[in-house]
C-alpha cells in the first residue's frame, strides 16, 4: 500500500562542450507515496544535489493525484 523509493544518480562528463554538465554532480533523492483510497494518491519527494564547483541544492515537494 505504501512505498518509500530511494534513488542514487552521478553525471561525470566526458568533455566540456557548452551544452551539458562542465562539473561532476552527485544526486539523491526520497519519494514516499501511499494511497489515500481507490482514486486519491499523495505523494513527497526529497532531493540533494552535490555540485562540484557551486554550492550543493535541496529540494522538497508534494502533490496529491487523482487517478482517472
Amino acid at each position: 500500500d505504501q512505498q518509500i523509493v530511494f534513488e542514487v544518480a552521478m553525471v561525470q562528463p566526458f568533455e566540456d562542450d557548452g551544452i551539458g554538465a562542465r562539473d561532476t554532480q552527485f544526486g539523491f533523492g526520497l519519494r514516499y507515496q501511499v494511497p489515500i483510497n481507490r482514486a486519491w494518491l499523495f505523494r513527497a519527494d526529497a532531493t540533494y544535489q552535490i555540485l562540484s564547483d557551486a554550492e550543493d541544492n535541496f529540494g522538497v515537494r508534494a502533490e496529491l493525484r487523482r487517478k482517472f
